[in-house]
């Protein structure tokens, strides 16, 4: 057999050969792809929104209900009974030196109406305490608010504050917080001080103000549909910058 034969049927052998590897691979540009994992992770979820989520849906109708005594059932601490403060005198201690302090304490001390008056304090054991947290920003809070309860009295409170002001404009923080305290427990989402993301607003909306009006008009305990609280429950509100 001469070689020019031979190489002929040399060349029709690799190209046999090659034809059949990339048939058999599924190869594509020269590249043996990886065989998919079957076990792969759900896909990341979606980053938290930098806006307010949508509004609140408008408490429903109970007969012999007011409008005023939805809104507590709707944003106070209890969707059962009426939980504040009792009547009286509520000492504030705090560490921030925050100088503008007093005047949102008035702020809420006018719109309670005089049943309850909260106010600053030296005694490092008062029942509201106030403290700067370096750490929040880790966790994108601007505020936190802890609130203790015994029976359908709350009993005491811890706030933490964001100190950042850029991030967390300081008056508003603040201010939403020591609503949490007062007695507004939810978040409204009209552009007001009390909505879930502090946009530096410090306007205390009529919703707000008329929950609270409300809220220290009844006493503590009044009852819509009693069902009971544990002692020393405690439950956490936040406030979030993104």
């Amino acid at each position: 057999m001469n070689k020019g034969r031979v190489f002929q049927r040399l060349v029709i052998f690799l190209t046999l050969a090659l034809f059949a590897v990339l048939t058999l691979t599924g190869c594509s540009g020269g590249v043996i792809a990886p065989p998919l994992p079957t076990d792969l992770p759900p896909p990341e979820s979606s980053p938290l929104p930098t806006h307010p989520p949508a509004a609140t849906p408008a408490p429903l109708p109970q007969t012999g209900v007011t409008y005023e005594d939805q809104l507590v059932i709707q944003y106070g601490w209890s969707k059962n009974e009426v939980v504040r403060w009792k009547d009286g005198y509520v000492d504030v201690y705090d560490t921030t030196g925050y100088p503008f302090l007093s005047q949102v304490l008035e702020q809420w001390n006018e719109i309670i109406g005089g049943t309850v008056i909260f106010r600053l304090s030296s005694n490092p054991a008062s029942p509201v305490r106030v403290a700067y947290d370096n750490t929040l920003s880790f966790y994108g809070y601007c505020g936190i608010t802890k609130v203790a309860f015994k029976g359908t009295a709350i009993a005491e409170a811890e706030i933490l504050i964001n100190p950042f002001d850029l991030v967390c404009p300081l008056q508003s923080t603040f201010l939403h917080e020591f609503g949490h305290v007062v007695g507004f427990a939810g978040h409204t989402t009209d552009g007001g001080v009390m909505d879930a993301y502090n946009t530096g607003s410090t306007e205390i909306t009529p919703t707000v103000e008329v929950m609270l009006k409300r809220l220290y008009e009844l006493p503590v305990g009044y009852s819509w549909n009693p069902v009971g609280r544990e002692l020393g429950e405690v439950l956490w509100e936040t406030t979030k910058y993104f």
